[in-house]
This record gives structure tokens, C-alpha cells and sequence, in this order.
């Protein structure tokens, strides 16, 4: 609750500051529409994240006794450990860029002119975007490699050619579930975030010629 009357406090104070501009007369409707719609998104997502943190926390901690037993059984618990370590940084590491890479409407520029808020705005939702380019491979980097590892020290006493195989099929099905994650972000950031993006550079042109 103290966080939607901090954001209603801040909207408040930056639409009756920016409406007092010549170029933003008669435009407050427009305005206070847009500070909604980023209030929205980032809602949307703070909620999403906390079911992802939930799922996470659920999956990393009930596997450790299964990866821990399986590791003893195949004498390699070391690669195990280091394997699942590898997993759980590689996890830790991209949630906590992803979180810290998101919108956060009370960090934006209240203060500033107009334009200066708008291209913020849309700098911080393009720098969100950017999070499933290169952070997101170096993710799947890393989760391939703890895999491999937890599959080396788990399967050390099966025949060499059944491990090659499930190692690749196992690879295969992760790489496979990065592409379909990926996929399914871009889709997201298509009907959620790049026509908040438009409609900002949109207002930020009009004003410019203003």
C-alpha cells in the first residue's frame, strides 16, 4: 500500500509540475495515461517475478537431496557439487541482472523536464529488453555446463557411449527450452512493453516539434 501512495505522490507532483509547461498544455490526460500504463507494467511484472522466485526456490531446493544421493552413488560427488553450484550461480547471477535491469517507476526522473522523464523512460524499458540478448546466452552457457557436470559425476558408471547420448539429449532439451523462453520473452516484450515504448517516443516527438 505505501508503495502505490508513494507512486500516487510522485504522479501527482510530476503531471501538476509538467502540466505548467507551454508544451504540455491540454496534454494531462495523455500524460497521467502513460504514468499508468508504466505503473501497470511494472506491477505485471513484480508479480511475475515473485511466482519466478517462488519456482526457483522450490525446484533448486527440493532437487539437492536427489542430486546429493545420486552423486554418492556414482563415487564423483565432487563434479556433482561443483556441477549444481555451477547451476545455482549461473540462476542466482541472471535473476538478480534481471531484477535489477527492470522498470522501476519510483527511480524514474520526477524532477526533470518532460522530455528528459520521457527518454529516460524509454532508455529504462529498452535496458530491460536488453536483459534476453547477451545475459540471457551467458545464462544458458552456464546452466549447459553445471548440467554437464552433474551428468558427468552422476552417470560415471554407465557405458561412454549411453553417457555421450544422454549428455546431447540432455543439452539438446535444455538449449531447446532457452529457445522456447526466449521466444515466448520476445512475444511478452511485442505486446507489452514496445507499444508503451512507441507510444512514449510518440509523445516525446510531438513534443519536440511543439
Amino acid at each position: 500500500m505505501k508503495a502505490t501512495n508513494d507512486f500516487a505522490e510522485l504522479q501527482a507532483m510530476w503531471v501538476n509540475q509538467k502540466v505548467a509547461e507551454v508544451s504540455l498544455v491540454g496534454k494531462e490526460t495523455q500524460i497521467d495515461s502513460l504514468l499508468g500504463k508504466l505503473k501497470s507494467l511494472q506491477l505485471h511484472q513484480d508479480r511475475m517475478n515473485r511466482i519466478k522466485l517462488i519456482i526457483i526456490i522450490l525446484i533448486l531446493g527440493s532437487s539437492l537431496p536427489s542430486v546429493v544421493t545420486l552423486g554418492l552413488q556414482g563415487n564423483h560427488l565432487y563434479f556433482v557439487l561443483v556441477g549444481y553450484a555451477t547451476v545455482i550461480v549461473s540462476v542466482i547471477s541472471f535473476f538478480t541482472h534481471y531484477l535489477r535491469n527492470q522498470l522501476k517507476v519510483s527511480k524514474l526522473p520526477f524532477d526533470q523536464s518532460t522530455e528528459q522523464f520521457l527518454g529516460t523512460s524509454i532508455h529504462r524499458l529498452k535496458k530491460q529488453n536488453n536483459i534476453f540478448k547477451k545475459p540471457f546466452l551467458f545464462f544458458i552457457l552456464g546452466m549447459l555446463m553445471g548440467l554437464n557436470l552433474l551428468l558427468w559425476g552422476i552417470l560415471s558408471d554407465i557405458d561412454l557411449v549411453v553417457r555421450i547420448q544422454l549428455h546431447g539429449v540432455s543439452s539438446a532439451f535444455l538449449l531447446l527450452a532457452g529457445f522456447f523462453g526466449y521466444q515466448f520473452r520476445l512475444l511478452r516484450i511485442k505486446n507489452e512493453v514496445l507499444p508503451i515504448v512507441e507510444e512514449l517516443i510518440r509523445v516525446k516527438e510531438n513534443l519536440s516539434k511543439d
